[in-house]
């Protein structure tokens, strides 16, 4: 990988009417010669719910900008985040400049965070455009439904987060992670699971399980059915004691190593503080490769 001089952001949020809901994309995909993998992940803040946005872009063969001495990239990104019952929508319309010093290998994968704050959708219409600003076809335009809860006081845990064993360009708090594109990891190597917990205390003893289950197929209910019927390949139960951030936030960063046969599964956390008896559940997608 090339080591970057430079990079900037110009970005502005905006609040606007929307049309409902239409039908989801899947993601990864390539549309017009750009190829990327596009990740999401609800986590709350002081302000109110935030929904981050993983992109990453594979670079060899984006075309730089022109009369450059420098291998100069600039991708315009247009980030939407609609509730069809309110019909209206959050956006964030960003540039995001690369500067590097030598021409990117042919597998070199740009990668980056796009934070933004949004109210809680149950069942929010994502959708992400981005357009290589030195040559217009190079693009994408990618939707799916995601759900952005809110917090309310109670026990909740985030959008879990599978990530390689180095540090990225997510940052929360003082955590830097790099999520696993698609959450694919290799077969036999170990990966990191972060996520965060809203509604505890210090001291309060919890109780933690970490699941895997194969699935079929990758929808939410084949998720949860395939963890009900006990098929679990992982599985790991321990006790804690929260040791919440200053801002209330716990936030946990495991490195985990399942030896797993390729294929489809769902990773699931529980969480229970035995303090006050509420329990938090979620659950995402973990996809093993065959090397």
């Amino acid at each position: 990988m090339p080591r970057w001089l430079r990079m900037w952001a110009i970005a502005a949020v905006s609040v606007m009417s929307s049309p409902a809901a239409g039908p989801a994309l899947r993601e990864p995909a390539t549309r017009r010669g750009l190829s990327a993998a596009w990740d999401l992940y609800a986590f709350q803040t002081a302000d109110g719910p935030e929904l981050v946005s993983y992109l990453s872009v594979e670079a060899g063969g984006l075309r730089p900008a022109p009369n450059s001495r420098a291998r100069a990239i600039s991708l315009s990104v247009l980030l939407s985040v609609g509730d069809s019952v309110t019909e209206t929508s959050t956006q964030l319309d960003t540039i995001i400049a690369y500067l590097s010093v030598s021409p990117l290998a042919g597998d070199a994968v740009l990668h980056w965070a796009l934070p933004l704050r949004t109210p809680a959708v149950d069942h929010a219409r994502v959708t992400i455009t981005v357009e290589n600003q030195a040559d217009s076809t190079q693009g994408l335009a990618l939707t799916t439904t995601w759900r952005v809860p809110a917090f309310a006081g109670r026990l909740l845990l985030s959008d879990l987060v599978v990530g390689e064993l180095r540090n990225g360009t997510m940052r929360r708090g003082t955590y830097a992670i790099a999520p696993a594109p698609g959450h694919a990891v290799s077969r036999h190597g170990r990966f990191r699971l972060y996520y965060e917990l809203y509604g505890v205390r210090a001291a309060d003893p919890l109780f933690v399980n970490i699941q895997v289950a194969p699935v079929e197929d990758e929808s939410f209910s084949a998720r949860l059915e395939a963890l009900k019927s006990n098929r679990a390949s992982f599985s790991v139960e321990f006790e804690d004691q929260a040791s919440p951030d200053a801002d209330g936030v716990l936030r946990v960063e495991r490195e985990l190593q399942a030896q797993l046969a390729p294929g489809a599964y769902a990773l699931a956390v529980k969480v229970r503080n035995a303090r006050t008896g509420e329990t938090a559940f979620t659950v995402t997608n973990l996809i093993v490769r065959s090397r």
